[in-house]
């Protein structure tokens, strides 16, 4: 526990330094924070509430309690982690370390055990703290509470569900109180408010007071809120998290960033890319419902490690004579401390930011492969790599042979020559300079080895989505082996690729002496014909004699075959027919390709007796006795199975009935409606057989 209070104090120090004042009300800005305590001797310190402001705008006017006034208030809550009773020595001290005064009170329980909650609820009025016909000041001589010395605290008359009583109240001229709550329970939390009459900036310190008849603790895990993933490298992304436990509905989290810059999330994360050495500092996460602020919680500190920049005495790319011997100096930029390594090896541990390579000789071209970090151990911290290459001017050395490949362009030996320019096995005539006295000659044969040359031998479509596909080619030219590299990959592959999808496969083919060439070919994929059929009119059961349309909708198929499930077919691409039984029809179409490919689909259908019913399209109301209102006509029609509904545009039920004798008079509320207007209509009915109808359509007034 000592470790960890430890860790609380620092925690604390940093937050006073950054926090000088507090809210008025809990629910400002940074108006209160959570804090814990602990029978630790050194106490667990916070800022002293500074400002001109005063209480009364969150608790009322009336003064609170025994408090007469309320003068720069610092508000705190805490968490009961241990039951029983708790004793909290409180002292406030300006910055010369000088006692000034300190009051207090202190709210609780409240009806939750959830922080994010209590913090809610506190901000958006559901609780109602009580103020006022306390007992008045309690502060026993040296907070002595023994044999229930609570001064007529808690007080319970004022207790009721959202309204919180107040636990205790002191309003002494001193520096120190003690505040004392009786018989508190695991995770309950309490509110406390801090005052500062005298008005100089300092500090307050908590400490629990451990004797036998208060043994209760308070729950540091509410000062843990934000995870986060720091240190981090330049470059990285930084991730911070708020573990919340109760979301609410319309719960934002505005996180406030060091570097100026803010942002309002609806989830409790918040993550920033590409992280820079600017982004380094205190994060800050404030929780609100709506416009109240709920609770203010500082991350540790983020710290950004900046990326090593490089530089050299020498500029890279400088050629030296052959013998010729090389200081070198490295220095790395941007970091406060370098360790250095060398073509991976590593250097002797050095945190100078630079680096003396010891002096060698030069005979070829020297590349140095540099590596810093801000970490004596190869691989870890943040760290950077780099190379520089010092190239060697050779004195005359005779013939030198040397090779490329067609389509390459030369530019060995401080000499750039295209290719196409030269001819095989071509004899060159170098001459290297360095501007520094080390000039020579030499002679260079060229030898200029021909690519690889790749033909398509066969190329076989892909059948069906089967994965049918074949590509072959041919490879002509090249030298001695040749090594094959399909894209996509292809493990093992030879010149040719067998059981394929369709589509772009590309070659690269390289010989033994690393000339190589690349083509792209592509497999064409052959598609599925896909069955596909409409019945027009599209419905689950048809009449006896009725004429349907058989509407093929069906792709990339050369050939039709319909099964109409009554022992006819048809090779038609669509159709017009009719069922003269009742029975239920399976209609099934299969269509294939050329390539003998198919694809089936089928639809099952009802045929029923045909029943005498009939709505009309339109009808006339106009008093005349003919077609006066809509009802059905013609009807043969099972007692009891008959329903009618119609409906406005805007889907307002306008008419309704199960008497097939009733119609409607196109009348709504009792006016007529205007003519041209239009209604639908959903009617259900039963045959005498039983067989259920269910049909829609519109009607139309017309005057």
């Amino acid at each position: 526990m000592r470790n960890r209070l430890s860790l609380l104090l620092l925690f604390f120090s940093l937050v006073a330094s950054v926090v000088p004042s507090h809210g008025q009300s809990p629910c400002d800005f940074d108006g209160i924070h959570p804090f814990c305590t602990d029978n630790n001797p050194m106490g667990i310190t916070y800022p002293s509430g500074t400002g001109n402001g005063n209480a009364s705008s969150f608790l009322g006017s009336s003064s609170a309690c025994c408090l007469g006034s309320t003068p720069r208030p610092a508000w705190y809550y805490m968490k009961i982690y241990q039951p029983g009773s708790l004793l909290i020595y409180i002292e406030q001290f300006n910055t010369s370390h000088t006692g000034i005064d300190v009051d207090f009170a202190c709210w609780g329980p409240f009806p939750t055990t959830d922080v994010p909650t209590f913090l809610t609820n506190l901000c958006n009025g559901t609780y109602t703290l009580t103020t006022s016909g306390g007992p008045g000041s309690h502060r026993p001589t040296n907070g002595d509470h023994s044999n229930n010395q609570t001064g007529g605290w808690p007080h319970p008359a004022t207790a009721s569900g959202n309204t919180i009583q107040m636990t205790d109240c002191s309003y002494y001229a001193d520096y120190t109180e003690w505040c004392y709550i009786p018989n508190a329970q695991v995770g309950q939390i309490y509110l406390l408010l801090i005052t500062n009459y005298n008005g100089s900036a300092g500090t307050i310190n908590f400490n629990r007071v451990n004797v036998p008849y208060a043994q209760a603790t308070t729950d540091c895990t509410v000062l843990e809120q934000i995870e986060d993933n720091s240190p981090l490298c330049e470059g990285q992304m930084l991730m911070l998290n708020y573990p919340e436990t109760n979301p609410l509905p319309g719960l934002t989290y505005t996180w406030v960033c060091p570097d100026g810059y803010s942002t309002t999330t609806t989830t409790p994360s918040f993550d920033r890319q590409n992280v820079t050495a600017a982004m380094s500092g205190r994060y800050k996460l404030v929780r609100r419902v709506g416009s109240n602020v709920g609770d203010t919680i500082f991350s540790a500190d983020i710290v950004v490690t900046p990326t090593p920049a490089f530089t050299y005495n020498i500029a890279p790319g400088t050629r030296f004579c052959e013998g010729e011997t090389v200081s070198l100096t490295i220095s790395v930029n941007n970091y406060p401390r370098a360790y250095y390594a060398l073509n991976d090896e590593p250097l002797p541990t050095t945190s100078q930011t630079q680096y003396d390579v010891p002096p060698f000789v030069i005979h070829n071209d020297t590349t140095f492969y540099i590596y810093a970090s801000n970490s004596p151990f190869y691989g870890d911290g943040c760290y950077a790599m780099d190379t520089i290459t010092f190239y060697c001017a050779r004195g005359s050395s005779g013939l030198i042979e040397d090779q490329i490949c067609v389509g390459q362009a030369y530019n060995n030996y401080n000499f750039t020559l295209p290719v196409q320019n030269v001819a095989r096995d071509t004899l060159l005539e170098a001459h290297f300079s360095n501007g520094s006295g080390c000039d020579s000659v030499s002679q260079v044969l060229l030898h200029i080895t021909s690519n690889p040359h790749i033909e398509l031998r066969e190329n076989t479509p892909e059948h069906c989505g089967l994965q049918d596909g074949y590509l072959a080619v041919t490879v002509t030219e090249g030298t001695g082996t040749l090594h094959y590299v399909w894209t996509p990959n292809m493990n093992g592959a030879t010149d040719s690729l067998v059981d394929i999808h369709g589509g772009d496969y590309t070659l690269t083919v390289t010989d033994s002496l690393g000339c190589s060439a690349t083509s792209t070919f592509t497999v064409d994929g052959l598609p599925n014909p896909v069955a596909c059929f409409n019945l027009i009119p599209e419905a689950p059961s048809y009449l006896v004699g009725e004429m349907i349309v058989f509407s093929n909708c069906s792709q990339y198929q050369t050939h039709n075959h319909w099964d109409l499930g009554d022992l006819n077919t048809s090779e038609e691409l669509g159709l017009t027919y009719t069922y003269n039984d009742i029975g239920t029809y399976t209609i099934t179409l299969e269509v294939t390709n050329d390539e003998g490919c198919s694809d089936t689909y089928s639809k099952t259908i009802e045929v029923h007796e045909q029943t005498r019913f009939y709505l009309p399209n339109s009808f006339t109301p106009n008093g005349d006795g003919i077609n006066d209102v809509f009802m059905p006509v013609q009807m043969e029609v099972k007692e009891g199975s008959y329903t009618l509904r119609l409906f406005d545009r805007y889907g307002n039920l306008v008419f309704q009935t199960s008497d097939l004798n009733e119609g409607w008079d196109a009348t709504v509320n009792g006016k007529k409606v205007p003519t041209g207007s239009t209604f639908v209509y959903f009617t259900t009915y039963q045959d005498f057989d039983g067989t259920v109808y269910e049909k829609s359509g519109k009607v139309t007034v017309v005057y």
